[in-house]
């Protein structure tokens, strides 16, 4: 009976050795799977993040020309010759566009000259018309 017991200790041993083969081996096919999704998903994460950040930069951007546009109509409004005229301004890039009308050639360069004078204006298309002029 020994000798049965014995063999019986030594099959529950090989058994067990297979097992914990098994065992390390799907823990290794799971944690290569796990380790592919997580990369899969910092990977997507990342494009999220940069899409995130264009989007930011876009808009801190159209801020920054809005902040302009606004900037040069403020300075437009104050002026004390052409506060009594309508200007539009809009801003792209820190290239803003003047458009109005005025009463005279000096009134429209003046206008232009505060445009090109704002901080951060890299330059200024000149849309302002002359009344009686065209």
């Amino acid at each position: 009976m020994h000798k049965a017991s014995s063999s019986v200790v030594k099959f529950l041993m090989c058994a067990i050795a297979s097992l914990a083969i098994i065992n390390v081996y799907v823990h290794a096919e799971t944690s290569s799977t796990t380790n592919s999704a997580t990369d899969s998903v910092t990977k997507q994460q990342a494009k999220t993040d940069k899409k995130t950040s264009n989007k930011k930069s876009d808009e801190k951007k159209l801020d920054e020309n809005s902040v302009f546009a606004k900037q040069v109509e403020s300075k437009l409004k104050e002026d004390k010759i052409l506060k009594k005229f309508t200007f539009t301004v809009e801003g792209h890039q820190g290239m803003i566009e003047v458009n109005g009308t005025v009463d005279n050639e000096h009134q429209k360069q003046r206008a232009i000259e505060i445009a090109q004078h704002t901080h951060g204006v890299r330059s200024v298309t000149d849309g302002v018309e002359v009344k009686g002029k065209k």
